[in-house]
């Protein structure tokens, strides 16, 4: 029988297709793909693993780079902490310019480790930054008119951006620990969000609806980038609200009050 991968069994297997001639000798093979079965999932307000509400117990995966072994003593101190997801990002460029992910993800699917990728914003920073600075720039606000022009220049970037997501997120597609992708940031414009009395309010720290439109349309079509290069996977934004799959918000423990948290 079947062995379901679960966060307390990581039932693990592997395939490697052979191709032999009518003499038995070897022409071609490919490398082995590592695989779980294991299902994920939203139901209502819970996550779902196996059928099982599952309650995300959240790490920042920092820790969980260089060396194979120092990966495998962070992700021992996870679970003694009481983790079982982790939030992985190393830098803007982590799940393409990071050379241990590979190793990283291994880990920790032989770990019962759930996972959540960081991946780049389809966008620039340096001209898109927060939706502020960019509807705001040179100290005035735009128009809608100007904001739809500038729209017009984010076709060419969100379809680069889609090409290349559509070719390197089919390397993570066997992983049972890999649940989804999380971006953006703080692009958003809810900074302000884990604040209590914030949470559920639905509107971004500044006002202006034709430049939040705009802005909420961008990072939209980003996501659903994401989406359609891996659909079986969540894509939500990093403290964006309710603009995507799952409502997320910042919350430090310095800023907010421990019994809110």
């Amino acid at each position: 029988a079947v062995e379901i991968w679960d966060v307390n069994h990581p039932n693990l297997y592997s395939l490697q297709l052979i191709a032999k001639n009518e003499h038995g000798a070897v022409v071609d093979e490919t490398f082995p793909v590592r695989f779980g079965f294991r299902s994920f999932g939203i139901n209502g307000r819970d996550f779902v693993l196996n059928g099982r509400v599952i309650h995300l117990k959240t790490t920042w995966g920092a820790q969980a780079h260089g060396s194979r072994r120092a990966i495998r003593r962070a992700l021992n101190f996870y679970r003694q902490m009481g983790y079982n997801h982790i939030y992985y990002r190393q830098s803007q460029g982590a799940l393409y310019m990071n050379p241990n992910r590979d190793v990283f993800l291994e880990e920790a699917e032989k770990h019962g480790f759930l996972v959540t990728y960081y991946v780049p914003f389809g966008a620039p920073r340096g001209r898109y930054g927060n939706i502020v600075t960019w509807a705001e720039e040179g100290g005035r606000k735009k128009s809608l008119a100007e904001l739809k022009d500038s729209e017009l220049l984010w076709r060419k970037p969100l379809k680069e951006y889609g090409d290349m997501v559509t070719a390197s997120l089919p390397w993570y597609w066997n992983s049972p620990a890999l649940i989804g992708y999380t971006s953006l940031i703080n692009q958003g414009g809810h900074t302000m969000e884990e604040l209590p009395y914030n949470i559920g309010i639905g509107k971004p720290d500044f006002r202006g609806d034709d430049k939040w439109g705009i802005g909420r349309h961008l990072i939209q079509a980003h996501f659903a980038l994401l989406q359609r290069a891996d659909p079986a996977r969540l894509a939500y934004g990093h403290h964006s609200h309710n603009l995507t799959a799952v409502y997320t918000a910042n919350m430090y423990l310095g800023r907010t009050p421990l019994q809110e948290v």
